[in-house]
């Protein structure tokens, strides 16, 4: 398996991304959980609703009674006509008749009671209405604690000073935005970012999420946006932070019933308070999303969300200020490990270095250490990327062998085409669902490919199967996922980026399908949906790039074949091979 970081993920369909494990958005100690606003009427609704169904019953009861009572009557003026054991079996009958309604009525009138009774007594239409309301408190973050997003806290500078100062702003005729859009991967501090924005201007800090605001029942969900702005109006000057906002923030698709309809109406409810309050007022709402493509046009526009800023994953420099930060109060052995961290984790964002900082912590912990060593931190990246060793899983010998020659396949071709990174460590310690890896750092802050450097990144990518093939002589299921993420690779530069002319009249068989971006008919995607025949050349297209880089990949390691023995035969004997061993080992790579 081939380990590279996230910066390499833009470039390919949506697929070049290697570095598996989830992102979080950065934990706070101050983390603030929706309670409910103090509602000096709720008894009185319950006892409300409490009276409406007792009443209710009765009056269906005085009903049934009244209509069943003749028919009684009636059953006992022909049973005085009758025989006695006639008598006692009509009456018998007739009571029988009118309970079993009167039972069902009863068990219908409990029934509904149970149910409105559980969905938390919020009106007659079920739900709890009153849920959803984020306590006011006061943020002990600032932007002290946030660290390697520059740009976003230069943006949120601006909503700081006016909240201390408004007068200054004011004088002017300058307004504040009403409200700020924050979007970005998970785990890049959105939620920190607002927290500190409040801490920094000392106002209160009232956070809810989305999902908070979506119920099943048509109406709840407006209340609570009700409900949420009352309580922010009377604690002004406050910050109102909706996390997750596309959970009630989406696109409306127009029609629908019952879950989508109240889904709309929440957020009408929304775009109304946004456009009920003045941001003179002291009121900001700032909102955080991992998808803004889905946010209505509506509640984006100019108006209501005025500042976008988008939180990016941090860069070198940005890495390293956030080891310092999370660094504070960790024994470090050595402070330029950090420096070795900040290498290692291109790609990675605020939660994930956070994440590694406290795995080494803990694994110095049990060692009993005094300080965290690299060997800690390297630990931890390695766990945070790929998840824990697996020691009880022992490959045999004969695994052992084909790992070890898959992984230095990879090695061989990331040190001869460059443009796949610096080639950090070889392992086969299984980790995950991984017997072995081979970890490379891409350029940092890489956002563009050219089709070679495309090219050279399926070349490696395939080359742990090629490895398989040249010297164990067989194909086994371990390069799955490498043939996939190639193959993928591939119909991004077919069906995406266009990059098929370059191929045409090189006597391979792939046509020139031009500047076009195809789409899958299934997908939602904006472009050309390709027809039966331009699919068959997209399909030829794609396996001819596949089948132009296999041979290059085999091609390569016949061409360094020393080293490729050497370094798959030292793999197998040490199991882990780091960087300087590598360059050591891997000297006078033919790299054509």
């Amino acid at each position: 398996m081939q380990i590279q970081s996230n910066n390499a993920a833009n470039f390919q369909a949506k697929t070049l991304s290697a570095r598996p494990g989830a992102s979080a958005e950065q934990p706070a100690s101050d983390s603030v959980q929706l309670g409910s606003f103090s509602d000096a009427n709720a008894p009185q609704k319950q006892n409300s609703i409490n009276k409406f169904l007792v009443m209710g019953g009765v009056a269906a009861a005085a009903t049934v009674a009244a209509v069943a009572l003749p028919s009684m009557a009636h059953a006992a003026d022909g049973a005085a006509a009758t025989a006695v054991a006639s008598t006692g079996a009509a009456t018998a009958s007739s009571i029988i008749g009118t309970l079993v309604p009167l039972a069902g009525l009863g068990l219908m009138g409990f029934m509904a009671y149970r149910m409105i009774k559980q969905g938390g007594g919020g009106g007659i239409g079920g739900g709890d209405s009153d849920k959803g309301a984020g306590k006011v408190v006061k943020s002990d973050k600032t932007f002290a604690d946030v660290a390697g997003i520059p740009e976003a806290k230069e943006e949120l500078q601006f909503t700081v000073d006016f909240m201390k100062n408004p007068g200054k702003y004011a004088k002017l005729g300058a307004k504040v935005p009403r409200g700020v859009l924050l979007s970005g991967p998970p785990g890049c501090g959105k939620t920190l970012l607002a927290k500190a924005t409040a801490g920094e201007a000392g106002v209160n800090f009232i956070q809810a999420t989305g999902s908070d605001f979506v119920e099943k029942y048509v109406g709840v969900g407006a209340k609570r946006v009700r409900d949420l702005f009352d309580e922010a109006k009377k604690n002004m000057p406050c910050i109102i932070f909706i996390d997750e906002i596309d959970a009630v923030g989406a696109q409306r698709t127009g029609g629908g019933e019952g879950g989508n309809r109240e889904t709309e109406q929440t957020l009408n409810a929304l775009l109304t308070q946004m456009d009920g309050f003045n941001s003179a007022d002291g009121i900001i709402v700032m909102a955080a999303t991992n998808r803004p493509e889905m946010l209505d046009s509506a509640l984006v526009r100019s108006g209501r969300f005025d500042s976008k800023v988008t939180v990016n994953p941090p860069n070198r420099e940005g890495r390293r200020a956030i080891l310092d930060v999370h660094g504070k109060n960790k024994p470090i052995d050595d402070v330029k490990s950090l420096d070795l961290v900040a290498d290692r984790t291109t790609g990675m964002v605020g939660a994930d270095l956070e994440n590694i900082m406290n795995k080494a912590a803990t694994q110095a912990a049990r060692e009993g250490a005094d300080k965290i060593t690299l060997k800690h931190l390297s630990e931890a990246i390695d766990t945070v990327a790929m998840g824990p060793q697996a020691k009880s899983r022992k490959l045999d010998e004969f695994e052992k062998k084909v790992t070890g020659y898959h992984e230095a396949g990879h090695a061989i071709i990331s040190k001869a085409l460059p443009s796949n990174g610096t080639l950090m460590k070889v392992s086969i310690l299984p980790r995950g669902q991984a017997a072995g890896v081979c970890w490379t750092n891409p350029v940092d802050n890489k956002s563009m490919y050219s089709r070679q450097e495309l090219e050279d990144h399926i070349c490696m990518l395939l080359g742990g199967a090629a490895a398989e093939e040249l010297k164990i002589g067989k194909n086994f299921t371990g390069p799955s996922n490498d043939i996939e993420r190639a193959t993928q690779s591939a119909m991004g530069m077919v069906m995406e980026y266009g990059m098929t002319p370059g191929y045409a009249g090189n006597n391979n068989g792939i046509a020139d399908l031009g500047k076009v971006k195809y789409v899958d008919v299934r997908s939602r995607g904006k472009g050309l949906a390709p027809s039966a025949e331009t699919q068959r050349e997209i399909d030829k297209a794609v396996k001819g790039i596949i089948d132009q880089q296999w041979a290059r990949a085999k091609t390569l390691l016949q061409k360094n074949d020393a080293q490729f023995t050497n370094l798959a035969e030292t793999l197998i004997k040490k199991e882990e091979i780091d960087r300087p061993e590598l360059e050591q080992i891997l000297t006078n790579i033919v790299d054509k």
